[in-house]
């Protein structure tokens, strides 16, 4: 497969595909952990409390 790297420098060409590798997974985590986040608050949402109904009341608010 080539990329731009392949056509930089072959050090500079390493260390940035490195660098893009590292920050791909740190954005992966951060994607995962936000949906995670996010399901929870809408599971927390959608299962009303004691006397509550759930969406209905904040809607009439």
């Amino acid at each position: 497969m080539s990329d731009i790297y392949d056509r930089m420098d072959p050090k500079v060409g390493a260390v940035q595909r490195e660098f893009n590798r590292k920050r791909l997974a740190q954005l992966k985590a951060e994607g995962l952990e936000r949906q995670r986040r996010l399901r929870l608050v809408a599971a927390l949402h959608c299962h009303p409390g004691p006397g509550e109904s759930g969406w209905s009341d904040r809607r009439r608010t």
